[in-house]
């Protein structure tokens, strides 16, 4: 199976920010990759593959930045020439502390209909960059997603739900719980929202796995597990044990981008 590499910076940097088209375009370029790391592209061939019409003229001038800015990063382009519309670069492999998206994955995005292809790629490339290389799984967080990409948290839950349905994702959730906070009150808190890639667990096995312990462990220090969640914050949660030694109101930290 045919595969990219994004360097893991393009996303801790928020590089989507600076141009949400930097890494559909860079993948589109990088798969034209020939055994010697040269690549030969226009900038005609991206418009057509994003599907961006002549008087889209904002979305081809992102388009034309990204290219530049790719073209002129030292860590990937080792050179480059242009030859009318045709643009010749010879690039250096990407080693180390990267992740990949398959040319299956990219084409099902390119193939998706009503949505901005470049917003569903870079949320899809977001949680595939913090996806356990041990055991596949990720629960990034809801605000992370958020901080990573820029994008309001009801676009991150639309992005999620068209990758889960067009086959990219399996998304699972432990459930919920309820915590009695030190004023007696009772306080509903999500479990994690937990996700694979179809391309690393096909049935969606492994996931169910991991939600079945995660359920056992929450019931272990909870009691009871709610099947219905509201909201999508990803928290860590204390137990009332470790409430009552800080001896402070009820508080959660939130989940840190796993490295």
């Amino acid at each position: 199976m045919n595969f990219v590499k994004i360097p893991n910076a393009f996303i801790d940097e928020q590089k989507i920010k600076e141009n949400e088209y930097f890494l559909l375009v860079m993948a589109l370029i990088e798969r034209n990759r020939t055994i010697r790391g040269e690549i030969v592209f226009t900038n005609d061939y991206l418009f057509e593959l994003l599907g961006i019409k002549k008087n889209d003229t904002r979305a081809r001038k992102k388009i034309i930045e990204a290219v530049s800015y790719l073209l002129n990063n030292n860590n990937i382009v080792t050179s480059y020439h242009e030859m009318g519309n045709m643009i010749f670069v010879t690039t250096n492999e990407v080693k180390d502390n990267f992740f990949m998206v398959y040319d299956d994955e990219v084409n099902t995005i390119l193939d998706s209909k009503d949505v901005k292809k470049y917003k569903l790629f870079n949320v899809f490339c977001c949680i595939k960059r913090s996806i356990n290389n041990e055991n596949k799984i990720t629960f990034i967080g809801q605000e992370k997603l958020v901080e990573l990409t820029g994008y309001s948290s009801s676009t991150i839950v639309e992005m999620k739900k068209l990758l889960k349905d067009i086959g990219l994702l399996n998304i699972d959730n432990a459930g919920a719980v309820v915590v009695k906070t030190i004023q007696g009150k009772n306080k509903i808190i999500n479990a994690s929202d937990y996700m694979s890639c179809k391309t690393d667990d096909t049935t969606g096995e492994i996931l169910k796995e991991k939600v079945k312990l995660e359920k056992t462990k929450l019931a272990n220090e909870y009691g009871k597990v709610l099947n219905k969640t509201k909201g999508n914050s990803r928290v860590v949660l204390e137990t009332n044990s470790e409430q009552k030694k800080r001896k402070i109101p009820y508080k959660w930290e939130k989940q840190q981008f796993a490295r």
